[in-house]
């Protein structure tokens, strides 16, 4: 380039000439540098958010799971209580040396008609009791007393009541429930 045709040009082309030139420049680096930037700043905005919605749903599992853990905490005796009203499949004989406790207790005469399949592949499974008792009248309602108090759940069906002259006997129904 030559200066000296530098030096004919009037000053208004110079100042034009320089304002292109510092526009151009402008240009140039507002498409090398800022945009860029801008779009830099515009994910970094967005990646933000995200990690701020992903913290706030961390924090409301968290209280939810806290929640749920107070809650735990007060169901889970009850859940023990429930669950220590089933019979073990493996405790029959406990069962059933329990029942005839009942019975020699009250001072009563006792049958027991009990199914279990030891092959029952349910966790919980109800099974039918038949039980035929014999005795006084107030020793068969002491005993009915306390096979409703029982720890294990039975739940009577239906009892059938006879007597004769000295003798009283009763016929249950009831379920059995088995883990």
């Amino acid at each position: 380039m030559n200066f000296n045709n530098f030096k004919k040009i009037t000053i208004k082309q110079k100042i034009v000439l320089f304002f292109f030139i510092f526009l151009l420049a402008a240009l140039t680096i507002t498409y090398t540098v800022l945009i860029p930037t801008i779009k830099a700043i515009i994910k970094e905005k967005e990646s933000i958010i995200m990690q701020k919605i992903e913290l706030e749903k961390k924090i409301l599992r968290e209280k939810n799971m806290v929640k749920l853990s107070e809650k735990l905490k007060i169901i889970k005796p009850q859940i023990e209580t429930i669950e220590n009203t089933f019979i073990n499949k493996n405790r029959e004989l406990e069962f059933i040396t329990t029942l005839e406790g009942i019975a020699l207790r009250n001072d009563v005469i006792q049958k027991l008609n009990l199914n279990i399949d030891k092959n029952f592949e349910k966790n919980y499974i109800k099974i039918p009791l038949n039980i035929n008792v014999q005795g006084t009248y107030d020793n068969l309602i002491d005993y009915i007393v306390d096979l409703e108090n029982y720890k294990y759940y039975i739940n009577i069906n239906s009892i059938q009541f006879s007597f004769t002259q000295d003798n009283y006997s009763l016929s249950i129904s009831a379920d059995s429930y088995w883990k």
